[in-house]
């Protein structure tokens, strides 16, 4: 295991260890697959899905401790999960394509579903947000007459819609900006990413270089000696695109690979870790541009960093081939 000090000027290199977690299945290109959290009780657990089940997995002891059989009608492919401070639990969202479902994942009871409004449309993605000490879920549509951002309450009562000009939605997050104190809802959409201003309910920026790229992930980046908060795209180009969230103008592109690239996370302020269409996770320096890369069994959708209590800081992956989880260690 490197130190921190190492690490930082060291390219970043996994080994997948023996943990393997079975069970998934995942057709299409989504990111958050999975969901990893600590409980209430202090276990860290994914959740994660088989078909048409909710798997709750106990990454320490790595076993079950729950199935949720035929949670939804159709396959999920899409968690999250929040604490709800205010009633000290924590909350998943599950996804499929025509329904989204809340559960309250300390008694593992379901509070409410959420049904696609329109037909032909599907459902990609979803998550949740804290704002003035209200807790909403927001959903959007692809492939759907209406494409507009969705805003419920915690009752499944909707409360507002974004409108969306028409674009599909296959990746949806939120960020909090601390310095002016606003809530933007993140998208990313068939042909570029955008943020909405959640107190004036309007689109604030569009980031778009003309280009005809989809893209499945994005992450925003605070954390690195930057004056302004960054948006971090991965496209099927297999660019990396950095911009400024307040200005929406590029800053950076890094051609990281000839293939699509899928779901992204930061590790460690300096690098972004990207799932490739050519089975491996590219671990991208942003400040030096340098790129690791380690290969893989299947086609990564989601990939997510962790803190592990025996392996420290690890990664964990989903890929939509081989059917498994996979934990990283360094």
């Amino acid at each position: 295991m490197l130190s921190k000090n190492e690490f930082q000027s060291k390219p970043i290199g996994f080994k997948e260890s023996k943990i393997k977690i079975n069970k998934s299945r995942i057709n299409e290109m989504i990111d958050n697959t999975f969901c990893v959290f600590t409980s209430v009780d202090n276990v860290l657990n994914i959740v994660y899905a088989h078909e048409k089940s909710i798997l709750f997995h106990n990454l320490l002891d790595n076993k079950i401790i729950l199935e949720i059989k035929d949670a939804h009608k159709n396959d999920i492919i899409n968690f999250r999960h929040f604490f709800d401070q205010y009633k000290r639990r924590d909350l998943i969202s599950s996804l499929c394509i025509k329904d989204l479902k809340i559960w309250d994942a300390t008694y593992y009871k379901c509070l409410f579903t959420i049904a696609n409004e329109d037909e032909r449309g599907l459902l990609f993605s979803s998550c949740f947000l804290n704002a003035d000490s209200q807790i909403y879920v927001i959903s959007s549509n692809c492939y759907a007459v209406n494409k507009s951002i969705k805003i419920f309450d915690l009752n499944g009562n909707k409360i507002k819609a974004l409108d969306n000009t028409n674009a599909d939605i296959f990746f949806i997050d939120t960020y909090y900006d601390k310095k002016e104190n606003k809530n933007y809802i993140l998208t990313a959409n068939q042909y570029n990413s955008k943020s909405f201003n959640l107190e004036k309910n309007e689109l604030y920026h569009e980031y778009n270089d003309n280009t005809y790229d989809y893209h499945y992930s994005l992450v925003m980046n605070d954390l690195i000696n930057i004056n302004e908060p960054q948006l971090i795209e991965s496209s099927t180009s297999g660019e990396i695109k950095i911009w400024n969230f307040h200005t929406a103008k590029l800053i950076k592109i890094i051609k990281a690979t000839k293939n699509w690239l899928l779901g992204t996370c930061l590790w460690n302020r300096r690098y972004l870790l990207a799932g490739s269409f050519d089975y491996s996770i590219l671990a991208v320096d942003l400040e030096t541009e340098e790129i690791t890369e380690t290969n893989c069994d299947d086609i990564i959708l989601t990939i997510k960093k962790i803190c592990h209590p025996i392996y420290g800081e690890c990664i964990l992956s989903q890929g939509n081939l081989r059917e498994t989880l996979k934990l990283w260690i360094k």
